[in-house]
C-alpha cells in the first residue's frame, strides 16, 4: 500500500462524433477515441468496437501508486460499457459485487467508479478477482469534488492564464459537432483537457494532504467528509464505541415523518423590474450541525401536550413534536411540510404531522387571529452533558475564512468537506443488505434536524414579509424588499450575506433569471447549460449572456401570447439506467436523445407557464411582461374529525421517509445516476 503522500494521477477522457440518427429522435454518437495524460490513446474514426476498447485500456501497465481519474465520468464510462447485452448490464445495477461478460469482469457505480478486469479462465468466488485477472483498472469520476464545469475548475485551480485554456476551451464548443475530419485536432483536445485535470489532482492532492484529510476514495466531496469524520471523531455523537446508539422505536418512527429536504418554492410568478435581493445563509447546514449534542449524554423524554412558547422554551432543541395546524388567515407561505403517498411534498394550509422543534417554534411565533396550532405529545432529548461533538465545524470554517482572505487553495478542501458532512448523515447509498443496516454515518435524525433548522431559521424571517419574498432556496431568499435581517461584515457561519439584482424573472421554482447591469445570472436547472461562441474568453461570455437574454425573450413572449407551455430545446444524453428501462430505450444507449412532446412532435422540454395546481403552488392569474402574480399553496390535508381532537381513527400524517433497510426497497436516490443526463 502507498502512502497518500507518494499518489499520482493519470487522467482519461473519450470523445465521440455524431453519425447520423438511430431513429427520428436520436443521434447516434460514435466513439472515437479513448486517451489518456501519458500521451497513449486508440483512434478509429469509424468507431471503437467492442472488445477492442475494453482489451486496449486492460493491455496497458502503470506504477502501482497511480490513480485513474476521469472528470465527469458518466459519458465516458456508458461508452466505455456501451454494447455489453441488456442481462449483463442488468446485473452490473443491480448487483454490488462483480458482474461477468465473456472474459471481462466489472464493477459500476454511477457518478462514483467504474472496475475493469480481464480474466485469466474461469472465475474462482473463492479468490479475490484481483488475482485472478491479467488486466485490471479502476477509475474514479473526480467531478464531485469540484462540482463544476471543467473550464471553471481550470480557472479557480489553475487559472484563465493556463497555457491550454484557450485550446480546452475550443474543444469543449466544438465537440458538439466533431466530425471524422477533425482528427488531428480531437487528438490534441483530449490530451491538453487529461493533462490539465492532472495539474488540477495534484493541487487536490496536495491541499488535502495539507489539511489532514487523506481520503481514501476519489469520487467527490462524500469522500471528503467522510475523511472529516474519521480525522474529526464526528461519529463520536451518535455512536457508543463501535456500535451505533438505538433511538427509541417510537422516536425513530417519529423522525422519518419529521425529515424532509431544503425547501424550494415559488410565492410569486413573473417578471419584476424593479431592484431585488438575494439573500443567503452562510454554510447554512454546517452552521445547523455545529448545535447537534452528544448522544451519548443524554435519555429521551416523552411528554403530553405543549401550550405556550413559555413551555416550549424548557423544552431542548433536539425534540420532535406531533402537531396539527390550521391556519385560518390565507398566507403566501405556510410553515410545516407534508409528505404525501406519493412521497411529493407540500406545504399545506392545514394537517398533522411529526415535526421537528425548529419549525414548530418559527409556527407558533407567527401565529395570527384565528390560527390554531395543537401540540399532541413528543420527543425531547435531554441532555447531560453540553458536548457538541460537531463544533468542530465552527472552527473548520474560521480556519477557512483565514485562508479566504490570503488566496489560499486549500479552502476549497474544506468548504467540500464542511458541505457534504450533512449529505454523508443522510446517505442512503452504500447500506448493508446482507445484515439490513444502515450505512456507517447515515442518522436521520440528525440530518432531519439540520434541514428543520434552517427551514425554522428561513420561515422566521418570511413569516414577517410574506408579501415581499419571492421565492425560497433551501438556504436563501429572494426578496422585493430589504427584508430584517441583521447582516454581518464578516461572513460568519449561520451568517446572512445579500447581493441585489436590477431585475428579476421567475418561471418556475429553480427556473429564475437575475440581471445585474447588463449581465444575466441563470439558474434552470435540467435545460441545458447554455455555453458561449468566440475565439476567446471574453467573447465567449458576451455570446452566453445573449443567448440566456434570447432565453428570457422567449419567455416574455410565450407570457404575451398567453402560451401554457413554453419549450427549451434540450439534448439528453440516454445513459445505462435509461436504457434498461424499456425495449424502446436500449438502442439508445449511450446516445443523444432530443426532447421532445410526444403528442405534437414539438421539440424541446416542456415547462408550464402557469401552475397547474398539482405541485406545492397553483396560479389563479397570469404572469407577464412586467407583471409579477402570487402563486397560492396547493394541496390541503383534510381530516374527517374536529380540529383540536386527538382521535387515531382519523389521524392523518401522511407518508414516512423511505429507508431501504427498512422498506426492502432500493431507494437510493441520494445517489443515484440520472435517468438522463442533460446536455
Amino acid at each position: 500500500m502507498h502512502t497518500f503522500e507518494k499518489l499520482d494521477f493519470i487522467a482519461w477522457d473519450c470523445e465521440g462524433i455524431n453519425e447520423g440518427m438511430i431513429d427520428p429522435w436520436t443521434e447516434r454518437q460514435k466513439l472515437v477515441l479513448i486517451g489518456n495524460s501519458t500521451g497513449a490513446y486508440l483512434y478509429n474514426d469509424k468507431g471503437i468496437p467492442q472488445p477492442e476498447r475494453l482489451n486496449w485500456i486492460l493491455n496497458q501497465k502503470f506504477p502501482s501508486n497511480v490513480r485513474h481519474v476521469f472528470f465527469g465520468g458518466n459519458y465516458d464510462f456508458n461508452k466505455i460499457l456501451e454494447g455489453l447485452p441488456a442481462h449483463t448490464l442488468k446485473k452490473l445495477h443491480t448487483n454490488k459485487h462483480w458482474s461477468h461478460f465473456g472474459q471481462f469482469a466489472f464493477r459500476y457505480r454511477p457518478r462514483k467508479e467504474l472496475v475493469l478486469a480481464r480474466l485469466r479462465g474461469e472465475f474462482d468466488f473463492q479468490k479475490t478477482l484481483r488475482k485472478q485477472a491479467d488486466g485490471y483498472i479502476r477509475f474514479w469520476d473526480v467531478i464531485g469534488f469540484f462540482q463544476s464545469t471543467f473550464l471553471n475548475v481550470m480557472r479557480e485551480w489553475l487559472s484563465p492564464d493556463y497555457p491550454d485554456f484557450e485550446l480546452i476551451s475550443s474543444g469543449k464548443l466544438a465537440r458538439l459537432s466533431f466530425a471524422g475530419t477533425d482528427r488531428d485536432f480531437i487528438i490534441q483536445y483530449n490530451l491538453a483537457e487529461c493533462r490539465a485535470l492532472v495539474e488540477i489532482m495534484r493541487k487536490l492532492h496536495s491541499q488535502l494532504d495539507r489539511t489532514d484529510l487523506r481520503v481514501r476514495r476519489w469520487d467527490g466531496a462524500g469522500s471528503v467528509a467522510g475523511e472529516l469524520f474519521r480525522a474529526k471523531n464526528l461519529r463520536q455523537a451518535f455512536y457508543q464505541g463501535k456500535e451505533k446508539i438505538e433511538l427509541p422505536p417510537a422516536v425513530e418512527l417519529a423522525t422519518r415523518y419529521a425529515y424532509f429536504g431544503g425547501r424550494i418554492e415559488s410565492g410569486f410568478m413573473g417578471h419584476y423590474e424593479r431592484e431585488v435581493h438575494n439573500y443567503d445563509i452562510n454554510s447554512a447546514y454546517p452552521f445547523a450541525a455545529s448545535q447537534l449534542p452528544n448522544l451519548n449524554y443524554g435519555i429521551w423524554r416523552h411528554f403530553d401536550e405543549i401550550h405556550s412558547e413559555d413551555q416550549l422554551a424548557g423544552i431542548d432543541p433536539l425534540s420532535v413534536f406531533r402537531v396539527q395546524w390550521y391556519f385560518h388567515n390565507e398566507r403566501v407561505y405556510y410553515p410545516f411540510p407534508f409528505r404525501n403517498v406519493d412521497n411529493s411534498v407540500i406545504f399545506p394550509k392545514m394537517g398533522e404531522r411529526w415535526i421537528y422543534y425548529p419549525e414548530v417554534l418559527a409556527a407558533i411565533r407567527s401565529l395570527r387571529g384565528k390560527d390554531q396550532l395543537r401540540i399532541f405529545e413528543g420527543w425531547e432529548f435531554q441532555r447531560a452533558a453540553g458536548d457538541k461533538p460537531f463544533t468542530v465545524l465552527s472552527e473548520l470554517y474560521k480556519r477557512r475564512q483565514d485562508m479566504v482572505k490570503v488566496n489560499d487553495p486549500a479552502q476549497m478542501v474544506l468548504k467540500l468537506g464542511l458541505n457534504s458532512v450533512y449529505g454523508k448523515l443522510c446517505q442512503k447509498l452504500g447500506w448493508n443488505e446482507e445484515k439490513n443496516t444502515s450505512p456507517v454515518f447515515h442518522n436521520l435524525l440528525f440530518a432531519g434536524w439540520i434541514t428543520s433548522y434552517i427551514r425554522g431559521m428561513i420561515y422566521g424571517v418570511v413569516s414577517q414579509v410574506q408579501n415581499d419574498v419571492i421565492s425560497i432556496n433551501t438556504d436563501g431568499i429572494v426578496s422585493k424588499s430589504p427584508l430584517p435581517i441583521r447582516l454581518t461584515a464578516e461572513k460568519e457561519l449561520g451568517g446572512w450575506t445579500v447581493d441585489k439584482f436590477d431585475e428579476l424573472i421567475q418561471l418556475q421554482s429553480g427556473v429564475y433569471w437575475l440581471r445585474k447591469g447588463k449581465h444575466w445570472k441563470e439558474r434552470a436547472r435540467g435545460l441545458g447549460r447554455v455555453t458561449g461562441d468566440g475565439e476567446n474568453e471574453n467573447e465567449r461570455l458576451i455570446s452566453r449572456n445573449e443567448k440566456i437574454v434570447k432565453r428570457i425573450q422567449t419567455v416574455l413572449d410565450a407570457w404575451d401570447a398567453g402560451t401554457r407551455q413554453i419549450f427549451f430545446p434540450v439534448k439528453l444524453f440516454v445513459t445505462s439506467k435509461k436504457a434498461l428501462s424499456g425495449p424502446n430505450w436500449f438502442p439508445r444507449w449511450g446516445h443523444w436523445f432530443i426532447m421532445h412532446d410526444e403528442a405534437t412532435g414539438q421539440i424541446g422540454r416542456a415547462l408550464e407557464l402557469r401552475c397547474t395546481g398539482w405541485g406545492k403552488r397553483r396560479l389563479d392569474q397570469s404572469p407577464g411582461r412586467g407583471r409579477m402574480v402570487p402563486t397560492v399553496a396547493a394541496g390541503n390535508v383534510e381530516w374527517g374529525g374536529k380540529f383540536g381532537k386527538d382521535d387515531p381513527k382519523r389521524r392523518d400524517l401522511g407518508a414516512v421517509y423511505e429507508l431501504p433497510w427498512i422498506n426492502g426497497a432500493v431507494a437510493q436516490d441520494d445517489d443515484n445516476e440520472a435517468d438522463l443526463v442533460a446536455l
